[in-house]
């Protein structure tokens, strides 16, 4: 199963607006004689900020691809096309929604146990998604992507039916 999720506006109206307030501050530079070097690092922070922003959530975007035995994903760049992540599904422990608050994300360790860290393969800014908890060089990780319920629910099954399996030739 393939999936490429959509990209929203909200990273571009970001950079827009970094870049605008460059401009701003670049033009209060001419105004204000006093304090040169502040305003100067201050174009530079916004201009910074928005170039980042640019290149993470607007030109990169990101596809999930569930094989037999393993999560592919592929980080597209430009025309360029990378493989990110190929995650083995048998050392998955399982998906579920992203922890949001406290309550959630407690309830999330309860499950999965304490995580050593997180990588986050989204490609919107402020992005919802899925978390898959797997075990990754003897550490537990969660990978944060973005997707559906459909596709999430089929990555689900795709770890249990691979587990089921694994365990039935053993």
């Amino acid at each position: 199963m393939f999936y490429s999720p959509k990209q929203n506006k909200k990273a571009v109206v970001t950079a827009s607006v970094l870049l605008a307030l460059s401009v701003i501050v670049l033009a209060l530079r001419n105004v204000f004689t006093q304090g040169g070097v502040y305003i100067s690092i201050g174009v530079m922070a916004f201009l910074t900020g928005a170039m980042f922003i640019t290149v993470r959530f607007v030109i990169t975007r990101y596809t999930y691809e569930i094989t037999s035995d393993s999560l592919v994903i592929t980080k597209i760049v430009g025309q360029r096309k990378q493989t990110a992540a190929a995650l083995s599904l048998k050392t998955g422990r399982g998906v579920c929604a992203r922890p949001t608050d406290a309550k959630t994300r407690q309830a999330f360790a309860e499950k999965f146990g304490k995580t050593d860290s997180r990588m986050s393969f989204t490609q919107n800014i402020f992005a919802k998604g899925f978390v898959y908890v797997a075990e990754f060089n003897g550490r537990v990780i969660e990978f944060i992507i973005e997707c559906d319920e459909e596709f999430a629910a089929a990555l689900s099954r795709s770890v249990e039916d691979v587990k089921s399996y694994g365990d039935g030739e053993e």
